[in-house]
């Protein structure tokens, strides 16, 4: 295992034993306070991210750092390019993810190739950023290697954008060479009989995050004989979102919309389920689209908009979930190609 292999291994372990209750992985007092501010206080300063998500998230963390170290170890490609072999230049990294903790990955490999990589994060994703590099800085050799920053970056060689940004900052940055790693949402296409085990991993991409991911399913293509009846049992599993109040704003809003310009629609769990094309992509609805053949869907519409999820030779449970690091969610359909 070479140095970079460590380097992911110790950041797994770290967070593991953030999540352990266990007596056997007791952290140093200090840590402790930090993981505990980053699950339980990271509400108080944004209220998309909730306890539950966030563990979730740190939980997703650990095994994408192992699902990366297996990666670099059978495969010389990405290794290469994600190599340890620190040079003076800095990283640039603007931070605009709208889940927990989503992309941190490929933030810490930026900070392990360059000699430093300057945050600039949203002002809602600040204090749980904060607080998570705080803790990653304990491992040695990480201290001061991810840096938030207000102050602008003069000439930076080297820009990555993870998240939404709009097309003003796109044409500053356009006069620089940058990178982009930003997904509205994706679709999902369902068989005509799906099983219990693909029903439940589909809410799970349809639900956790409240759909704010941006691999969480918008667009869900089922047959044109499908019973959306069938999807009430799966998705009443998240109803209780909405006793969140930010959801319930975003949920009740959609309804108006729709009730006014008569849009048909279904109330199914914590969702409103339509088959209107221009609802697609909005927190707390999904957008259904039926077909006769599989083969028609390459030509609907929002087939360009949001990426279909494919199971590959994932399993149904591993298909259905979700994805903090870009380069994890890609990883089978880009042939190792990376970020960097």
């Amino acid at each position: 295992m070479n140095l970079l292999n460590d380097k992911i291994e110790s950041i797994a372990c770290l967070i593991e034993k953030c999540l352990s209750e266990s007596g056997d992985d007791a952290l140093p007092l200090d840590i402790k306070e930090l993981a505990d501010k980053l699950i339980n206080e990271s509400q108080i300063y944004n209220q998309w991210f909730v306890p539950d998500h966030v563990r979730y998230s740190l939980s997703l963390a650990v095994e994408e750092c192992r699902f990366l170290n297996e990666r670099l170890s059978n495969l010389p490609n990405i290794r290469d390019q994600a190599n340890v072999d620190e040079t003076d230049d800095h990283a640039l990294c603007l931070y605009r993810p709208s889940a927990p903790l989503e992309g941190v990955l490929e933030m810490l490999l930026f900070a392990l190739k360059y000699k430093q990589c300057v945050l600039h994060v949203a002002e809602g994703q600040k204090t749980i950023l904060e607080t998570f590099i705080k803790i990653i800085e304990t491992i040695p050799g990480l201290r001061n290697k991810l840096i938030i920053s207000e102050k602008p970056v003069t000439n930076p060689r080297n820009v990555f954008v993870i998240g939404k940004i709009n097309q003003t900052m796109k044409d500053y940055l356009s006069k620089y060479k940058f990178k982009q790693n930003h997904e509205e949402g994706t679709s999902v296409l369902i068989s005509r009989d799906p099983d219990p085990q693909q029903l439940s991993a589909l809410a799970n991409q349809v639900c956790m995050f409240f759909g704010r991911s941006r691999n969480s399913c918008k667009v869900l293509y089922v047959h044109e004989d499908f019973n959306l009846k069938v999807l009430q049992p799966y998705f009443d599993e998240y109803k209780e979102q909405l006793f969140h109040n930010k959801y319930f704003n975003n949920y009740e809003y959609r309804k108006s919309v729709m009730i006014i310009n008569n849009i048909p629609y279904e109330e199914i769990g914590p969702l409103l389920v339509t088959e209107s094309q221009l609802q697609a992509g909005y927190v707390s609805v999904l957008c259904i689209q039926r077909y006769k053949k599989e083969e028609d869907i390459a030509d609907n519409y929002l087939s360009g908009r949001f990426k279909m999820v494919t199971k590959s030779k994932k399993s149904e449970l591993e298909w259905g979930k979700h994805t903090l690091s870009y380069f994890c969610r890609n990883y089978e359909e880009t042939a190792g190609d990376t970020c960097f």
